[in-house]
């Protein structure tokens, strides 16, 4: 799907050549949400839409500064306001050449389930499912991957810091087949 839209295939490029770090979290994110989509039971179109909307959901880091993206330390308050811009910022990337759902994943994948996300402040099911599925996924991609300032996490521990600290971010019935879905796995 995404070698059929051009301009997705080119912000994928942008992300790509501007941080390589970013672009594997979103293949990593992007094969945590086509499991989830599965997992639920997402007619093939809609899952493979979804996946194209994980896989795109951080272009608009390719709009700020890799010393920001990459910083070994806590960022300040006004790089962390830079660094809250990049959902918009990937909305405006893909302009009117994406679906509604890929515009929903890029611009609302840091929404929280209890209100408490950026960059409106949603709430439940305000949020469109396929957001909710990508930061389930966008999370767990975080976790577990190795950072030049963090180690990796294993995959228990992860779930469980989800799971134990941050429950509220994510749909209750979503997060449970996450978690089924990688139980199953080896």
């Amino acid at each position: 799907m995404i070698l059929n839209e051009p301009a997705a295939f080119t912000s994928l490029l942008k992300v790509s050549s501007h941080d390589y770090h970013t672009f594997s979290h979103s293949v990593d994110v992007l094969l945590y949400t086509a499991g989830l989509a599965q997992k639920v039971g997402l007619k093939p179109d809609q899952a493979r839409e979804f996946a194209v909307g994980a896989v795109l959901h951080d272009v608009g880091k390719s709009q700020i500064p890799t010393t920001i993206i990459n910083k070994q330390g806590r960022l300040s308050d006004e790089e962390f306001e830079q660094m809250k811009a990049h959902p918009d910022l990937g909305r405006t990337i893909l302009g009117q050449h994406d679906t509604r759902t890929i515009s929903q994943a890029v611009a609302y994948h840091h929404e929280r389930f209890d209100g408490t996300g950026y960059p409106y402040g949603l709430k439940g099911d305000e949020i469109p499912l396929v957001a909710q599925m990508v930061t389930i996924a966008d999370v767990f991609a975080a976790l577990t991957t190795k950072r030049s300032y963090k180690a990796a996490m294993s995959s228990f521990e992860a779930l469980g810091i989800m799971k134990n600290q941050m429950s509220g971010h994510f749909n209750p019935e979503l997060f449970k087949s996450f978690v089924q879905l990688m139980g199953s796995q080896p």
